[in-house]
């Protein structure tokens, strides 16, 4: 009989560092590359940077995707009349997102988005009416973080399964549901504030 075929290894995770006056729009595209090959990707960012456009993730055959702020890292995007940060189709890869400010908002149908240790910031007056987290299916995990003084509101939830922990969700504007606006899916608070 033919010899069995070897299981191949995992794919190697491919990290990036973005520091200061390092382009994170060039380190996006590179984890999108990556991310289509089934190499799970790690990216550092330290300081304050900008996405010349907003950052859409889709179809990926695997992988997964881990952004790390450092030092204060700050992210926004330029350009974007609507301030969409970066945005998770359904079958965009798993997505963690840590120690960052985000300027803008996050559109998530990812089948899992998880956020630790980071704050939502309001991009300013043209935002009022948009939530910072739209998440509309998957699983999205937040754990302590901070959404204030946000004009849109904090989240807005049309579907999915989204637990929220060890988070502040005060000050915030929107006609409807300044800290969540619920019409699909299901959303859970454990141990938050909310003013």
């Amino acid at each position: 009989p033919p010899p069995a075929a070897r299981a191949s290894a995992p794919a190697p995770l491919q990290q990036l560092m973005v520091g200061e006056g390092g382009n994170w729009t060039k380190a996006m595209l590179e984890a999108a590359s990556h991310l289509t090959n089934n190499t799970p990707v790690s990216i550092t960012i330290a300081g304050t940077h900008q996405l010349e456009a907003t950052a859409a993730f889709g179809a990926t055959r695997g992988g997964e995707l881990w952004i790390t702020g450092e030092q204060g890292a700050t992210v926004h995007v330029a350009g974007a009349a609507d301030a969409l940060l970066l945005s998770f189709a359904f079958d965009a890869p798993p997505v963690t997102l840590v120690g960052l400010a985000l300027v803008g908002h996050l559109d998530s149908g990812s089948q899992r988005l998880r956020v630790t240790n980071c704050s939502f910031v309001s991009p300013g007056p043209q935002a009022h009416n948009r939530s910072a987290l739209l998440v509309h299916a998957g699983r999205a995990e937040l754990q302590d973080v901070r959404f204030t003084y946000l004009l849109g509101g904090a989240m807005q939830v049309n579907g999915g399964y989204v637990t929220v922990s060890d988070s502040v969700l005060s000050y915030n504007e929107a006609r409807r549901g300044a800290a969540a606006n619920v019409s699909g899916g299901i959303l859970i608070f454990f141990r938050c504030g909310m003013d």
